[in-house]
């Protein structure tokens, strides 16, 4: 009897152990997956803390680097303004600053000075491009009495769509003066005159900004010569075809100083054109 008594017990203890293998083997495989995950989410909150700190340091270099570059505008800006006192009077803060407006034909007949502008930027946005080329002409009594034109080292590479449009590679830029090195003397040339631009928006919208960003109050008065469109017979109001109607040759098409004095000729040669008709 004893000896049934221990085979049926040891054969119990068997099928126990059967049973027992397999839950002891789960609770093992668990405990295992539980320690390696987290192990693995201490790892991921470790690498989550280190690209914090990473970027908390990225954006103090950038804070730092962005307070240098202000630094340095800022006395670029304070030399040429020294180099050009009249740029002073244009500074914010030294006079009102009055909404851009775009003058009609008429208005425009009634000014006895202008000055004829173009700009060669990197792209179209003037939020993201940057001028690489600027011109200016002034225009007094029907006759141009002055110019200046420069190239502009951007802050940007300049894209390849841009350089087959106007032939200015970085290579021609790379020891050009910056934009703040150039605008005080631009600003005062332009002074209170009129700035006479073809698609003059686009042209503004960069001027406007540069001006903003050096401390400076931006021209607000604009004539746009696509509004000479009317007085010709003309499929477009593209430069190229109002010159080609007006028998005016620029030789320096999609160059700053080239384009500028185009724009000059063009509403010099219109406004002969229109008084001779009336008279």
């Amino acid at each position: 009897m004893d000896f049934l008594t221990g085979v049926l017990w040891w054969i119990i203890g068997i099928i126990a152990l059967m049973i027992a293998l397999p839950i002891i083997g789960v609770v093992i495989q668990t405990h295992e997956e539980n320690k390696k995950r987290e192990q693995q989410e201490m790892m991921e909150r470790r690498e989550a803390r280190e690209r914090e700190e990473q970027a908390k340091r990225e954006q103090a270099e950038a804070e730092a680097r962005a307070r240098e570059a202000l630094a340095e505008r800022k006395s670029r800006i304070q030399a040429a303004v020294e180099r050009c006192p009249g740029a002073a009077a244009y500074l914010t803060g030294s006079k009102a600053h009055t909404r851009r407006s775009y003058l009609t034909v008429d208005q425009m007949d009634k000014e006895t000075s202008f000055v004829a502008l173009d700009t060669e930027t990197t792209g179209l946005s003037s939020g993201a491009d940057e001028i690489i080329e600027i011109a200016c002409v002034r225009v007094r009594d029907g006759a141009i009495t002055d110019e200046y034109t420069t190239l502009v080292h951007p802050r940007i590479p300049i894209p390849d769509a841009a350089s087959r449009v106007n032939h200015i590679t970085d290579e021609m830029v790379e020891h050009a003066p910056t934009i703040e090195d150039v605008l005080p003397e631009i600003r005062a040339f332009i002074g209170e005159s009129v700035v006479a631009a073809h698609n003059a928006r686009f042209d503004a919208d960069f001027l406007e900004v540069d001006c903003w960003n050096c401390g400076f109050i931006p021209p607000s008065r604009y004539f746009d010569t696509m509004r000479l469109a009317e007085f010709y017979d003309v499929p477009n109001k593209k430069l190229k075809t109002l010159l080609s109607a007006a028998r005016i040759k620029n030789t320096a098409e999609h160059r700053a100083l080239g384009d500028a004095r185009a724009v000059a000729q063009l509403i010099l040669t219109t406004n002969e054109r229109r008084k001779a008709a009336e008279t």
